[in-house]
């Protein structure tokens, strides 16, 4: 089972969202603890009954998890999750149950009202059940806080938000750095939890290492990163019972693609991206 899949992305912000300028643009932020999902959401109010997918086939598994809101962890009731193609409704703590494929590299989307939709990295499952624990949904009110750390974002384009793990051999993601493929987005790493015109590399601890923004959209996006002292784990990557495959893209408008990169152990600079 796993533990509690996102904090808010940049934790230090909680108290000021409702003295918000109007002019602030949302954008979607979430996180999660080291090695362990994210997810984030936005879109329409749901009315519709919650929905409970449990039939399986030898293909096909079943994953169970829980939507709250970050900060305040209050469950998000009539959340749509979408994995596989397949969509179910969260019931009113905030709980689901849905059916995916399993073998198959899958992506998953959640999005609820008053918040900002959350598009996880690509993952394949081979178990025929997966707890994917809490997932923690940026609020409306704090997305707009954190666009205003995102100098000329435009919400034409996408945001990812990046977390550099330290696997064992490796000591910290401190000094880390991480570059996207295609170009051209914007790049800001996390200090004390919040976006830093300033930071040049990863601090170690963040939730969110880092968050690229004004990311070119629908198109297959790659992550690099490079360590002095630790070496870059090419994908797959297995981490609690899921395998990452480094597959992600970003999404227009009120949304944030979560992506991680891992780092083991190694002699000197390194370079890696998934392959």
């Amino acid at each position: 089972m796993h533990q509690r899949s996102f904090m808010s992305s940049f934790a230090l912000i909680t108290l000021s969202c409702g003295v918000l300028s109007a002019a602030f643009v949302p954008v979607a932020c979430s996180s999660s603890p080291e090695g362990t999902p994210s997810s984030d959401a936005a879109v329409q109010a749901l009315d519709a009954s919650p929905i409970t997918d449990t039939s399986t086939s030898p293909t096909e598994a079943v994953q169970t998890g829980r939507l709250v809101t970050a900060q305040t962890t209050t469950p998000i009731p009539a959340a749509k999750v979408t994995i596989g193609g397949r969509t179910v409704t969260t019931d009113s703590d905030g709980r689901y149950s849905i059916v995916v494929p399993r073998g198959t590299p899958v992506t998953m989307r959640v999005s609820a009202e008053d918040h900002y939709a959350f598009i996880d990295q690509e993952w394949t499952m081979d178990k025929p059940t997966l707890d994917r624990g809490e997932t923690s949904i940026l609020s409306r009110q704090t997305g707009a806080l954190l666009a205003g750390f995102l100098s000329g974002y435009d919400t034409k384009l996408g945001a990812v938000g990046v977390r550099v793990v330290p696997l064992p051999g490796c000591a910290s993601e401190e000094g880390a750095t991480v570059s996207l493929e295609p170009t051209g987005a914007s790049l800001r790493y996390s200090v004390n939890g919040i976006p830093s015109a300033q930071a040049t590399s990863a601090q170690k601890g963040q939730t969110i290492t880092a968050i690229f923004y004004n990311v070119a959209v629908n198109v297959p996006l790659k992550v690099k990163v490079s360590h002095p002292q630790c070496a870059a784990v090419a994908f797959p990557v297995e981490q609690f019972d899921v395998r990452y495959t480094g597959n992600q893209i970003a999404e227009a408008g009120d949304s944030l693609s979560f992506y991680r990169v891992y780092l083991g152990p190694g002699t000197g600079p390194s370079d890696a991206s998934a392959d």
